[in-house]
């Protein structure tokens, strides 16, 4: 009778039924979900919801908020090694390959459903959950990077709309750029690009350079690794092409071709810090980027939405709005994008005694991946969405999420198989410029060598 009103409910919402595995047959099943963001606040109604469906009122989440740092990795990952865990956890969508042996697909996903998937939501959710065919996490939305800008900077400057291009950025530079007569300092900076390494206090003085840096190369053309042929292609010339896949693709690390779009991407992001540049507006001495955009003192920021609330929080009259990000090529939209997802413990495939909640989480993690809650997570967090019918809806609202929504839908990633050292490689590269005196190449050759051995290494935990 269950898995009939199942049936029911489920053509009545034009969407196929989940395939069970287990008759729950009403028997009581608790799953435990690790939670680093967004906890019950967030998913408690859709929790409700999901409950009140036919069928699904015998299962109880318990969801369990956790800090995000290396020590939810190494308990998530040495509870999993024991056979014990949370049923649910969350990853970042950069870990699923050093974590997904670690995880359990979700087999409902298989067939038409499959396909339904992929058509269903963004390219960038697509990619990032998928492995080999098998959905092995659910996201909610997709994180991506866009611009920043102070409206009174901008008005008291004679620019009556912010950059859509970066040209357009180059011919603001010395209309909102303010140097202090004595010190020859910013006082006002146009835009926050061009550092990375250590900065004025120590830190990086730019935040998620490491993940700016990457977006230029996208939008310039090129890519760091080809999942088709899995090569590396950070820092192929444009010119050469793989026959069998029609992508960049590069033998050996000589010497690299100022053509290629590694070279031309990160040679303009370093021209912001550049003094002999007329695109300098940022260096080593400017303050922390998030405190200069708060403080009125930076009219570009380039950032993720999460960012509009810390905005707040700092200065709640701060005149600053969000507008796209501009294109090195209109013809190449690209942002960088990135966002958490959830996925089950292995123990639900591995112990045969865990059967009965492995088929309460799957259609749990299956709802969460449905309209009705995928909407309900958006509204709780003004994120942008990862469901393109959702991007839609958002896309006809009048504040700034449209702008992110827009964003989810062109959106890349690329591979980490070591996330830490991977993003450590931008950072090392701008520093060997502006505290080594590297030439710029010979940085940027360090930095394709170093990203091609932590490929050739493999997938490593946190």
């Amino acid at each position: 009778m269950t898995l009939l009103l199942i049936t029911i409910v489920a053509l009545a919402l034009n969407r196929p039924a989940p395939k069970q595995t287990v008759d729950i047959n009403n028997q009581k099943v608790t799953l435990v979900w690790w939670k680093p963001f967004y906890g019950s606040e967030v998913y408690g109604d859709i929790i409700k919801d999901f409950k009140a469906i036919p069928g699904n009122n015998n299962i109880d989440i318990q969801l369990v908020d956790k800090e995000y740092n290396d020590d939810y990795y190494k308990s998530l990952i040495s509870d999993i090694a024991r056979g014990a865990g949370p049923d649910i956890f969350t990853i970042r969508n950069d870990d699923l390959p050093a974590y997904k042996e670690f995880m359990t697909p979700l087999n409902i996903f298989s067939g038409d459903l499959l396909a339904k998937y992929k058509s269903d939501f963004v390219d960038l959710a697509v990619k990032d959950t998928i492995d080999k065919d098998k959905v092995y996490a659910i996201t909610s939305y997709v994180e991506n990077l866009q611009l920043y800008f102070n409206k009174n900077l901008l008005s008291q400057n004679g620019i009556a709309l912010p950059a859509r291009t970066w040209k357009e950025v180059e011919k603001h530079v010395p209309l909102l750029n303010k140097r202090n007569p004595n010190t020859q300092n910013f006082d006002i900076s146009a835009i926050s690009l061009g550092t990375g390494g250590r900065g004025l206090e120590g830190s990086p003085n730019i935040n998620r350079h490491e993940d700016i840096i990457p977006m230029l190369l996208f939008q310039s053309g090129g890519q760091l690794y080809d999942s088709q042929s899995n090569k590396v292609v950070f820092g192929s010339s444009p010119n050469t092409i793989d026959q069998e896949t029609g992508v960049s693709t590069t033998t050996g690390f000589g010497e690299l071709d100022e053509e290629s779009q590694a070279f031309r991407a990160v040679e303009f992001y370093t021209d912001f810090a550049d003094l002999t540049s007329s695109r300098y507006s940022w260096n080593t001495a400017s303050p922390q980027n998030i405190d200069a955009f708060s403080e009125g003192k930076l009219a570009y920021m380039i950032h993720f939405s999460y960012m509009k609330d810390i905005l707040q929080e700092r200065n709640s009259r701060l005149p600053f709005d969000v507008a796209p990000l501009p294109q090195l090529d209109p013809e190449i939209k690209k942002t960088y994008g990135f966002f958490f997802m959830d996925g089950m413990n292995r123990k639900l495939e591995t112990d045969s005694s865990q059967a009965l909640k492995k088929s309460a989480a799957e259609k749990f993690l299956y709802y969460l991946s449905l309209p009705e809650s995928q909407r309900q997570f958006v509204a709780n967090t003004k994120l942008p969405a990862s469901r393109k019918d959702i991007v839609e809806e958002q896309l006809k609202s009048s504040d700034q999420i449209r702008v992110f929504a827009d964003g989810s839908l062109y959106a890349d990633n690329y591979y980490k198989p070591d996330v830490v050292k991977t993003e450590q490689i931008w950072t090392d590269m701008i520093e060997r410029v502006q505290y080594e005196g590297q030439p710029l190449k010979e940085s940027i050759e360090v930095a394709i060598q170093e990203y091609q051995l932590i490929v050739q290494k493999g997938p490593k935990l946190r």
